[in-house]
């Protein structure tokens, strides 16, 4: 897959990440360039979430409920990371009411996995 929605947290000591912005993605053994675009903002500040669509420059497996880590593309620091809450390729303007229900079953489900 080529895109997936996920909840993303910035790390206290982070520089604020902006919509669009490219980073290096981590999860599991695979690693891969992203796109990393915000749905409700323009930016998050250190130690923000927010829901971003990862449009992923290379196919890697994903599953809802996998983590990964985001470095930022240059220098290569990691910034953050999140949780994989679904791994369909639609438009980001029409999966924000799926997000936010997928981020309720999964905090129901599992508290201790999701951010």
């Amino acid at each position: 897959m080529t895109r997936a929605d996920g909840l993303l947290s910035l790390l206290s000591s982070a520089k604020p990440l902006k919509d669009r912005a490219r980073v290096h993605l981590h999860s599991h053994t695979a690693e891969t360039l992203a796109t990393v675009v915000l749905y409700d903002k323009k930016q998050i500040s250190a130690g923000e979430q927010a829901f971003a669509q990862l449009r992923l420059a290379d196919s890697i497996l994903l599953l809802p409920g996998d983590h990964f880590v985001i470095r930022q593309f240059s220098p290569v620091v990691t910034i953050g990371g999140g949780l994989i809450l679904d791994v369909a390729s639609r438009r980001a303007e029409s999966q924000r009411r799926r997000l936010w229900s997928s981020s309720e079953r999964c905090t129901k489900a599992r508290p201790k996995l999701c951010y």
